[in-house]
């Protein structure tokens, strides 16, 4: 079975619930990195999120 790892969490702003926003699948086969966060073009261009979501993600995923 895959192991998930939430390694952040956020909460809605109208019901005060917690969700995942950030998390990884450890498959037999293949690593996964999902995120919720960055939806627009305004996040994609700010270099945290380049560093911390997608150059961090990849650097994972590519980990022997």
């Amino acid at each position: 079975m895959a192991k998930v790892e939430v390694l952040a969490i956020g909460h809605s702003l109208e019901s005060g619930e917690e969700f995942p926003v950030v998390w990884t699948v450890k498959h037999s086969k293949v690593k996964i990195v999902g995120k919720t966060l960055g939806h627009d073009e305004r996040a994609h261009n700010l270099e945290a999120y380049q560093n911390i979501l997608m150059k961090n993600s990849l650097d994972w995923v590519n980990k022997n």
